[in-house]
Parts: structure tokens; C-alpha cells; sequence
């Protein structure tokens, strides 16, 4: 009759109200970028604790140990769930490159250290909330405080393993300790942030912004943000 709504079919009722198939290839693409970051994050973590690379005289005394560094930078800007890969390298790595005895103090004390800095990157990430790219001086001094506190904790946890192991004398403790912390503070502090700052962003944006969530909810939280520009105080 004139003016009435045409009637619409079944077929077109049932075809109209079916969802679009969603496409497989971001998740496929996601997993495959987390499993060759993660390969990629195992092998240059092994080379990194090679003791050419960290300059070791002697076990307890080096110049630095970048491997920290890098492994810290991976938990707090992609994830902490990185730290059982760590703990895992740096376990293979005390027995293949340094020959420490699997049932050994230090070996067992080993992974004290990884698990201070994935705490210290969740407090960063969860409970700090700074921006990952460190983008602000608030977030620059909470990154600073944050990871050099951890680093006490990480050498005295690696400085009693190798007393009790008698790797070290007491009397050598102190001058260990120093340089144990100084080779992690140096680390956290220099190739953490550059890796943040001008590699992260780049990775997270190639490998993981397409992804349902972003990395570990990082895209819904930025998302919540107030979009008032925030002081860098």
C-alpha cells in the first residue's frame, strides 16, 4: 500500500545483521613478533654477559653489565614477563661462559636479581605509572630512583652468593660490592633509558600496536588518559 515500508526479506534480515568475519593475520603477526623479540632478547642478553664484553677481571669485579640493563628495559617497556627468559640466561650463562657449579650459591641466588628489577619495573609501570618513554623529568627522576634502589638489593643478593661460595674474602666484599653495583647502576641507567626512549617505541609500534589491547593493556590505559597536557612536574 503507498507509503508503507517495504518488507524485507529473511535472507537480507540475516545478512544485514552478520557480523564481519575479523581478519587472523594482526594476531598471527602478533604472536610471531613476540616470539622473535623473545629470541632476539635471549641471544644478545648471552652475549652481553660474556666477560670480553663486561671487561671482568675477576668473578664479583667488572666495569659494567649491560645484559642488566637491556633485561630491565624489556620488562618495563614491553613487559616483565621477560624476567623468566633473564633468569634463564643468565643461568646458562653462569654455567657455559663463567663455569659455576649448577648446585652453587651463586647460581641459586642468580635470579634474586632478576626478580628485584621485574619488581622494580612493575612498581614503575603499575604503580608509578610513568610514561614509558620517558617523556617527563618526573618520570626521568622515578625511573632513576626506582632502578638505582633496586640495584642494592640485586648486589647484595649476587655479593652474598659469591661469599658463600668463597669466591670473595669479607675483606674483598666491600670493594666487590661496589663494583657490582656500579656495573648495574651504569647499565639501568644508560642503556635502559636510550632503549626506552629511541628503540621501544618503534618495536611496540611495529610488532604489537595492532594487537586486541596493545602490549599488556598499554593502549587502553593511554587511552583512559585525560587528554589535558599533563605538567612535567
Amino acid at each position: 500500500m503507498p507509503g508503507s515500508m517495504p518488507l524485507q526479506t529473511r535472507e537480507g534480515i540475516s545478512s544485514s545483521a552478520a557480523p564481519e568475519p575479523q581478519p587472523r593475520a594482526p594476531r598471527s603477526r602478533a604472536l610471531l613478533g613476540r616470539v622473535f623479540l623473545g629470541l632476539c632478547f635471549f641471544g644478545i642478553y648471552l652475549l652481553l654477559t660474556r666477560s670480553d664484553i663486561i671487561l671482568q677481571a675477576r668473578s664479583g669485579f667488572s666495569v659494567w653489565y649491560p645484559a642488566n640493563g637491556l633485561a630491565f628495559a624489556f620488562m618495563l617497556g614491553i613487559s616483565p614477563w621477560y624476567a623468566p627468559l633473564a633468569a634463564v640466561a643468565d643461568f646458562l650463562s653462569a654455567v657455559l661462559f663463567y663455569h659455576e657449579r649448577m648446585l652453587s650459591w651463586t647460581v641459586a641466588l642468580g635470579p634474586v636479581g632478576t626478580i628485584v628489577y621485574a619488581t622494580a619495573a612493575i612498581i614503575l609501570r603499575r604503580r608509578l605509572r610513568i610514561d614509558l618513554d620517558l617523556s617527563h623529568r618526573r618520570d626521568v627522576v622515578r625511573y632513576a630512583l626506582v632502578t638505582l634502589v633496586a640495584a642494592v638489593f640485586s648486589t647484595a643478593a649476587g655479593i652474598a652468593g659469591l661469599l658463600a661460595d668463597g669466591s670473595i674474602t669479607w675483606h674483598q666484599s666491600w670493594l666487590s660490592a661496589f663494583s657490582w653495583y656500579s656495573g648495574d647502576a651504569i647499565a639501568l641507567v644508560g642503556i635502559g633509558p636510550f632503549l626506552l626512549i629511541h628503540v621501544f617505541p618503534w618495536v611496540r609500534r611495529q610488532l604489537f600496536d595492532f594487537a586486541p589491547g596493545g602490549v599488556c593493556g598499554l593502549r587502553k590505559r593511554s587511552a583512559r588518559r585525560p587528554s589535558a597536557k599533563r605538567s612535567k612536574w
